[in-house]
């Protein structure tokens, strides 16, 4: 449950802080419309578990939160693109969303990488993938 909470949080945040992306998905998109790009795309990567206590485990969950964009014009692309990115990393780790609405205790830093040859539907797109880790401590 608390991971569908934290995904529904991240995705609502871009969604609603971020200007600029003509749609979004929960997961990797398995098709898209290059008419509605630049788009964005959420989902859950996993999670590390560490002891905190004898009743409790810190638990680092990691979200992708993807920026797709197409590569036609790639000095369009990388203008679009570099904008998105970083509006994306400055709401994740804006002070008013550390807590993800009281969901998590904490978020770390954000990555990101660049992502060459994104593949939707056997069409390459350029893209970026910020992960976020979001730190809980749950009781055991």
């Amino acid at each position: 449950m608390i991971i569908d909470t934290l995904h529904t949080q991240i995705f609502t945040l871009i969604s609603t802080d971020v200007t600029g992306f003509n749609q979004g998905f929960y997961e990797h998109p398995k098709t898209i419309t290059d008419e509605k790009l630049p788009a964005y795309a959420v989902y859950y990567l996993g999670h590390d578990n560490q002891i905190s206590s004898g009743n409790t485990n810190k638990r680092t969950y990691d979200f992708a939160i993807d920026v797709i964009y197409d590569k036609e014009n790639i000095d369009d692309t990388q203008t679009v693109t570099s904008d998105l990115v970083s509006k994306v990393i400055d709401s994740l780790e804006s002070k008013t969303n550390y807590s993800l609405g009281g969901n998590a205790h904490y978020t770390l830093p954000t990555k990101c990488t660049r992502i060459e040859d994104y593949q939707i539907a056997g069409k390459h797109y350029l893209a970026y993938q910020i992960i976020l880790p979001v730190i809980v401590n749950t009781q055991i």
